[in-house]
């Protein structure tokens, strides 16, 4: 992989490792808050949380969950290291494995914050995944890049594409993929559905500072136009198991 990366002329061409982390975590910082607040106003019961994709703000999510376990799930045996001492407990493994090394019914609320926009897999089939390790009562918190963001619309418009090239989609480092697909307000609703998991809301936000752009996105998300702001989000609640038949 790392013979294609990064490719010539792209915008990681000359970066380091360190400044290409750190450069992640600040960019990236508001939306793991945002997303964390989200599924903490869904009513989060008492227990472990578990957070799906490790990232460079992995290290910090104890201070998003005080007095919390916190689990990371990712395939990279190498963020074991790097979350080493953060009071993080790694465990590898991905969604694409048809068995999770996680104990079922274990989490109160499981994260997936940009993770399957970069999987090679349709949402039905991975939710269950997550669904199975959250107990009942549990919540699950998903966010994805909206493919319809009023700045991909201007890419369009100015003949530029609004899909990552082939190098950067399949060659990614330590993420292993890159955007494969990116979804719509529409896919979120129609294709993040799991019978053991209550839909409780569907949304959208812009944590992102856009620099000279951000008082048109402001404009844009005061006027409540959902499906052209940057990150959407699905929180849902695991069902609980139906109670003994007293009718019996």
């Amino acid at each position: 992989m790392k013979d294609f990366w990064p490719p010539p002329g792209d915008k990681d061409a000359g970066v380091t490792e360190e400044d290409r982390l750190e450069t992640y975590a600040g960019f990236h910082r508001a939306r793991v808050r945002w997303t964390a607040e989200l599924v903490r106003t869904a009513g989060v019961p008492d227990g472990p949380i578990l957070d799906i994709g490790a990232s460079p703000l992995t290290p910090e999510l104890k201070d998003l969950w005080p007095g919390r376990e916190v689990w990371v799930l990712d395939p990279d045996p190498a963020w074991a290291d790097r979350v080493s001492g953060s009071g993080v407990r790694f465990s590898r493994g991905s969604l694409l494995d048809q068995s999770l090394s996680l104990p079922p019914d274990y989490f109160a609320a499981a994260i997936a914050s940009e993770v399957f926009e970069h999987l090679p897999e349709c949402a039905p089939h991975l939710l269950a995944r997550v669904a199975k390790v959250v107990r009942p009562g549990g919540i699950v918190g998903i966010t994805v890049p909206n493919q319809a963001r009023l700045a991909n619309r201007v890419r369009l418009l100015t003949g530029r594409s609004v899909v990552e090239s082939p190098t950067r989609a399949y060659h990614r480092p330590w993420m292993g993929y890159g955007h494969l697909h990116e979804y719509t307000m529409d896919e979120l609703v129609r294709e993040f559905h799991e019978p053991t998991l209550q839909p409780l809301s569907f949304g959208a936000f812009d944590p992102y500072d856009r620099g000279r752009f951000q008082p048109l996105i402001d404009l844009v998300g005061g006027l409540g136009f959902t499906t052209l702001r940057e990150v959407l989000y699905a929180v849902f609640r695991r069902h609980a198991p139906p109670g003994p038949n007293r009718s019996a």
